[in-house]
């Protein structure tokens, strides 16, 4: 989606990358875990403003006066880490990072730029999103071109030497390993990949697929396709996550919100709704999305609200540490 010294020891990285994220709880600390979610809030004036909520309580990353929206949060060591624009003129973006609530642009600025996704590993940031109508890499601030043609870079996923990235190119599927392209699906208009994570040997991402005309929510697993929508109405996969045996995505089937899980489907609200990222800690699942213009997150199914509900928002990431 996904620089500087963050990990002391080859040892600690490896283990983060394993569990990405998730620490024990402590006597000194009021949550057992700290939740961190991205998302924007528009405010009075109308203008939609990049945020980041920690255990609820919102900081706004964006100056509210020009638009900006928070896409990704990735969390290593003391340092928080968000994806997502700024906007620097009328109509013209900036793909944006926020380290520690200061912004870095990552591109220059066009209509079509926007950063996705962030993963940290070791020293290294990877920021997956689009630059000039073009999927785009970032690797520690220096773009790395995925394509030439039209495409969109959803999300990063970085497993030892290897630098996944989900999205589409040429209205298809598709999935970089090293900036090698591997088309996930036959093409059409509905097809993309939003999402990518790597268990074991196991390389799974999270789109849609049209089928007969419909757009169905699918899971691919080393390539191949696990229809989870029943294709008779729109569905989409916005975001998978694999805790030991079991995959989790995070669905949206005509406006209501679903955690598959393993393929079974459980409805969290029915109507109005959307969801977006999905993340397990523990036992616990965490769901970000919104409600009825208002960014919520659902924690093992039971709803929490974000946004004072008096303009719009939404939550678009989570992050468990």
């Amino acid at each position: 989606m996904k620089k500087h010294t963050i990990f002391t020891t080859a040892i600690f990285t490896a283990l983060v990358a394993l569990f990405v994220g998730c620490k024990s709880g402590s006597a000194e600390i009021r949550h057992e875990y700290d939740v961190y979610i991205a998302g924007w809030e528009e405010n009075l004036r109308g203008v939609n403003t990049a945020i980041l909520w920690k255990n609820g309580f919102p900081t706004r990353l964006g100056d509210g006066i020009s638009a900006s929206k928070a896409n990704s949060v990735f969390v290593a060591g003391n340092d928080v880490y968000v994806a997502g624009y700024e906007e620097i003129d009328e109509g013209v973006n900036a793909a944006t990072l926020w380290i520690n609530d200061i912004p870095h642009h990552l591109s220059e600025g066009n209509m079509f730029d926007f950063a996705d996704s962030v993963y940290v590993l070791g020293d290294d940031v990877y920021v997956a999103g689009m630059e000039k109508g073009k999927a785009a890499l970032w690797y520690n601030g220096r773009l790395l071109d995925l394509s030439r043609s039209d495409s969109e870079a959803r999300s990063v996923y970085v497993s030892g030497d290897d630098v996944y990235v989900a999205g589409v190119e040429k209205n298809i599927a598709t999935l970089w390993k090293n900036g090698v392209p591997q088309r996930l699906s036959g093409g059409s208009e509905k097809d993309i990949a939003n999402s990518v994570h790597v268990s074991g040997k196991d390389i799974y991402a999270a789109g849609t697929e049209e089928k007969d005309g419909v757009a169905v929510a699918v899971i691919w697993k080393n390539g191949k396709s696990l229809q989870i929508g029943d294709g008779t109405i729109s569905s989409a996969a916005h975001s998978v996550f694999v805790s030991g045996s079991t995959v989790y995505a995070a669905v949206t089937e005509r406006g209501e919100t679903i955690i598959s899980k393993n393929g079974a489907k459980k409805y969290l609200v029915k109507g109005s709704s959307w969801v977006h990222s999905v993340y397990v800690c523990g036992s616990d699942v965490y769901v970000a999305g919104k409600e009825k213009d208002t960014a919520v997150f659902w924690k093992n199914g039971r709803k929490k609200r974000l946004g004072d509900g008096k303009t719009k928002s939404e939550a678009n990431s989570v992050f468990v540490l």
